[in-house]
C-alpha cells in the first residue's frame, strides 16, 4: 500500500464517482479503478458498493475514509512543516542528466526551485545507466533510470515518473508507415538503430530478446549518441528504432511514429534512502506529487496514429 492508493481512494470516496475523481486527479479512470481494486485486495475488505447508476461506501469503507482523512491531514501538515524548515536550509541538489529531460522532470525542478529557493540545483551530465551507481556513491542525489536498469532496491527510494507507450519510429515512406498499430512480429528482417553501448548498454540485448520472442531475425545497423541522433538516422533511411512516446519531444521531418505491442517504457527517479539528505528527500516528495499528474493512459491506436506524423515547425 502506498500514498497513491490512499489518495485515489479518498477522492473516489469523497465524490462517490470514479469519473469525477479521475478528472480531479488528472489521471485516467482505469488507473483509479485499478488502484482501488488493489487496495481492496490488499486489506481484504470491500470498500465500495458499485452499481451501474451509483457508487456507495460500505460500512468498512466509511470507517477507512475517516481514518484516511486523518492520516493524510497529518501527512500534509508534516510535509508543510518540512518545507517550511527546508526553505530556511541551504545546500545543493545534484541531479543526474543525459540532457534528454522529459516534461515531468523539468516541471518538478521548476516547482522545487520555487519551494526551496535557497537550494542550488546542479545537473550532472551522466548516461542514464550510470545514475544508480552515481546515487550510491554520492556523486548525485537523484538519478533517472528505466525499469530495465533497476537492480537491488533495498537501499533506494524509487518514484515512478511515468509509464508510456513504446513507439516504433519508421521512415515516412516505409511500407508499414501507414499502419495504425504494428506488432513486433511484423518487423522481421528490419535493420535496427540503437543508442551507442556506452549510453545504453542493455538496449541492444533488450531489442534482441524482444525480437527473439517474436520469432524475428535481429539485424543491427548504426548507433547514435542521442535519441535525436537515432531519429535523424531513421529519417535518413538507415533503419528503424523504438522509443518511449513521452521521450519524443522534438519533431523530426521524414519519420512516422506508430504504436506497438511492446510493454510500456517506465522511467523511475532513484535516490538513496537517506533521511539526512534534505535536498534529495524534498525533491523526491515534489516529484511524487507531480508524477500523479503524468500517469500517461494508453491511447487507442487510431487516436495516437492520427497525431503521430511529426513535422518541423515553420
Amino acid at each position: 500500500m502506498d500514498l497513491r492508493h490512499l489518495r485515489y481512494f479518498q477522492a473516489v470516496a469523497t465524490l462517490l464517482n470514479f469519473s469525477r475523481a479521475a478528472e480531479e486527479l488528472h489521471v485516467a479512470q482505469p488507473a483509479i479503478s485499478r488502484q482501488v481494486r488493489d487496495l481492496e485486495d490488499e486489506i481484504g475488505v470491500t470498500l465500495f458498493r458499485r452499481s451501474s447508476s451509483r457508487v456507495q461506501l460500505t460500512e468498512a469503507g466509511q470507517y477507512f475514509l475517516n481514518q484516511t482523512d486523518q492520516l493524510l491531514e497529518l501527512l500534509n501538515n508534516a510535509v508543510a512543516k518540512a518545507r517550511q524548515i527546508g526553505k530556511e536550509a541551504t545546500g545543493q541538489l545534484n541531479i543526474g542528466s543525459d540532457w534528454n529531460i522529459p516534461a515531468p522532470i523539468s516541471v518538478s525542478v521548476r516547482k522545487f526551485r520555487k519551494l526551496y529557493p535557497k537550494f542550488h540545483v546542479n545537473f550532472v551530465e551522466l548516461p542514464s545507466h550510470e545514475h544508480m551507481r552515481a546515487a550510491r556513491s554520492g556523486q548525485i542525489h537523484v538519478g533517472f533510470v528505466s525499469s530495465r536498469d533497476i537492480d537491488s532496491r533495498d537501499d533506494l527510494d524509487l518514484v515512478r515518473v511515468f509509464s508510456t507507450e513504446v513507439i516504433v519510429v519508421l521512415p515516412d515512406h516505409h511500407w508499414l508507415a501507414h499502419r495504425e498499430r504494428i506488432r513486433i512480429a511484423e518487423l522481421n528482417d528490419e535493420r535496427w538503430i540503437t543508442p551507442h553501448k556506452t549510453l545504453a548498454p542493455k538496449c541492444h540485448d533488450w531489442i534482441k530478446e524482444l525480437l527473439r520472442s517474436a520469432q524475428c531475425n535481429a539485424k543491427f545497423g548504426k548507433t547514435a549518441n542521442s535519441l535525436q541522433g537515432m531519429l535523424a538516422l531513421v529519417a535518413a533511411d538507415e533503419g528503424i528504432c523504438l522509443a518511449g512516446k513521452q521521450l519524443l519531444v522534438n519533431s523530426t521531418t521524414g519519420i512516422r511514429l506508430v504504436p506497438t505491442d511492446c510493454p510500456n517504457f517506465e522511467l523511475f527517479a532513484v535516490s538513496l534512502k537517506n533521511p539526512s539528505s534534505i535536498p534529495a528527500a524534498s525533491y523526491m516528495e515534489v516529484l511524487r506529487e507531480e508524477s500523479t499528474q503524468w500517469a500517461v493512459p494508453f491511447r487507442a491506436p487510431k487516436e495516437l496514429a492520427e497525431n503521430a506524423s511529426f513535422q518541423q515547425p515553420s
